[in-house]
């Protein structure tokens, strides 16, 4: 359903997951859904809130891979508060799950969130080399709408995509 563009109903049927399984092994994920539901509906307090709480729950867990998800969208929500320091503190720990749990895609999408994290902080020469690294890791995984993007936000912050010789 977040994928629909519907984060009401996604946010419902998480809250209805989350009465059955308050404190089974996939609370982390419930709440992580239910972050991502409000942060898609603009309601990045509670985004920030409920990730909060998906980190810790998932970090007393041992689940790696669901303290990076509620970390990114913790980073996420913190950028939509124009709160870029406390994003990029948040992004770079799940960065460093991602790496720790070798995943590529991730990886990526947490290298482009830090670069506008540093964006917006100011940053440029910093945002740039988080674009450029977000950018070489989509190339290497052939994502083409990523590698676009990517080169799109680039331009647009003042720097250059770098040319694509690979064939």
């Amino acid at each position: 359903m977040l994928a629909a563009g519907d984060p009401g109903a996604a946010a419902e049927w998480a809250g209805r997951a989350e009465r059955r399984c308050a404190s089974c092994d996939l609370a982390p994920a419930i709440l992580n859904v239910r972050a991502q539901a409000a942060l898609q509906a603009r309601n990045f307090a509670e985004a920030a809130r409920l990730s909060g709480l998906a980190a810790d729950a998932a970090r007393s867990r041992n689940d790696r891979a669901e303290s990076a998800n509620a970390l990114r969208t913790l980073g996420r929500a913190r950028l939509a508060q124009n709160e870029a320091g406390s994003a990029a503190l948040a992004l770079e720990q799940a960065l460093q799950l991602d790496h720790a749990l070798a995943d590529p895609r991730k990886i990526a999408t947490d290298l482009a969130e830090l670069a506008r994290a540093h964006a917006a902080s100011g940053d440029a020469a910093a945002a740039r080399s988080y674009f450029e690294r977000a950018l070489a890791v989509s190339r290497a995984l052939n994502d083409a709408r990523a590698v676009a993007e990517l080169e799109a936000q680039l331009a647009s912050s003042g720097g250059t995509a770098p040319v694509n010789n690979r064939k």
